[in-house]
């Protein structure tokens, strides 16, 4: 069975990160000086998707004219989650696209292309009707628990008390397409539908393949959060731009002054402009048009598209 088709699931809006996503949905928000959403269709292409499916919603306008109809000669099909109502839902939104075998993953975490190939390659080889792929972490809280037993799923966790568990559920999923049938079946609480109560129903009825997974996993859930994003994108080059010199990237349209100092690792995107005297990084990325003013001090900051430091800034 080949797996081909990826559903990204990119309809959030994202609240606890307002008012960043007052005019934008989580998944467009910056990893350094690009979308988290194009990182993670980045892993996918790289994974060999040949189909992208984006469930879109909140301010689904800024995702749509961003990528339009295809990503790196990868067509893209849109369908859209009128209503917030969980993951399961999200994903049931999908249905009339995808009637194969097929990965989904998170629009607004950062993942590894050899996370999703490892997902697919372990559910291709079984006979499990799904796969999720497990990540370990010190502490679990924040996302949940997964119980991990030989290769298969024992139980998901949703709100551990104890300091027990290390592994969490990253996100990556693969699933036949009797998942759709699958969510319809799973009950509701509070009007939502989550998927993982389809995958804990998954678990009872029948299997679900567990994978250890390494390597980049991002998740931002407040505004600082962002920092610790670009952080990880500059550590691993996830960057566009050509290298100036070690990890010291520049667009060739952007504008940096002669005085100006550029400590590593710093990238800066198009069309932005570094006047004389400042000192920008370490670990910073300044948007697309972003302006930074003579004799400005820039450290671990994430300055966003059209964004602007005034002269003398610390």
């Amino acid at each position: 069975m080949s797996v081909r088709t990826a559903v990204v699931l990119a309809a959030g809006e994202g609240t606890r990160l307002r008012p960043l996503t007052r005019n934008r949905p989580k998944p467009m928000l910056p990893a350094a000086n690009r979308p988290i959403l194009e990182h993670v269709l980045d892993a996918l292409v790289e994974a060999g998707m040949e189909q992208l499916v984006l469930v879109v919603g909140y301010r689904r306008d800024r995702v749509q004219e961003y990528f339009g109809p295809t990503y790196r000669d990868v067509p893209i099909e849109y369908v859209i989650q009128d209503k917030q109502l969980g993951s399961g839902h999200a994903l049931l939104q999908a249905r009339e696209a995808v009637d194969e075998a097929h990965v989904v993953v998170n629009g607004d975490r950062l993942v590894e292309a050899a996370s999703v190939r490892t997902v697919v390659e372990t559910f291709e080889s079984d006979d499990a009707p799904a796969t999720l792929a497990v990540i370990e972490r010190p502490s679990v809280r924040q996302y949940g628990a997964v119980v991990l037993r030989d290769r298969d799923i024992a139980d998901i966790v949703e709100k551990p008390q104890t300091d027990e568990y290390r592994l969490i559920n990253a996100g990556i999923y693969a699933f036949e397409a009797s998942i759709f049938e699958a969510i319809d079946a799973t009950d509701r609480h509070e009007g939502e539908l989550a998927l993982t109560d389809t995958i804990a129903d998954l678990i009872e009825d029948s299997r679900v393949r567990g994978v250890r997974t390494e390597g980049m996993w991002v998740d931002a859930t407040y505004p600082w959060d962002l920092l610790e994003v670009c952080a990880e994108v500059l550590a691993r080059g996830r960057v566009d731009q050509p290298e100036r010199e070690d990890q010291v990237w520049v667009d060739d349209a952007a504008t940096v002054h002669e005085a100006a100092t550029l400590r590593p690792p710093v990238v800066v995107g198009p069309d932005a402009e570094i006047g004389p005297g400042a000192v920008v990084g370490p670990t910073v990325a300044v948007g697309r048009n972003g302006t930074v003013g003579a004799n400005v001090t820039l450290e671990r900051t994430v300055l966003d598209a059209d964004s602007r430091v005034g002269a003398g800034s610390t």
